[in-house]
């Protein structure tokens, strides 16, 4: 799961408590709906993440989900500037 946008995302999950909607995430990290409606899908793939079919995301794999987040090499998390985090 690379890139600064995956990054982003997957933060912002972490970052507080389910339930987290897809446009929700969208509006915090500053990209496309769709993009993070795929993320999620395939984060949910992975069961990393537990969402309501078209709907938000109802719980999360912290463990999990904190280890993909530090898996890819290319991007490390200090490209992602604070304020995405705020």
């Amino acid at each position: 799961m690379g890139g600064v946008k995956a990054k982003a995302v997957i933060r912002a999950l972490l970052d507080s408590p389910p339930p987290h909607g897809v446009k929700a995430v969208a509006r915090l990290v500053g990209c496309d709906t769709g993009y993070v409606s795929r993320l999620v899908a395939a984060l949910a793939a992975e069961g990393l993440v537990e969402r309501v079919p078209q709907g938000p995301v109802t719980s999360i794999d912290r463990d999990r989900l904190v280890l993909r987040y530090h898996e890819d090499p290319r991007t490390p998390s200090a490209d992602v500037p604070a304020a995405v985090f705020d």
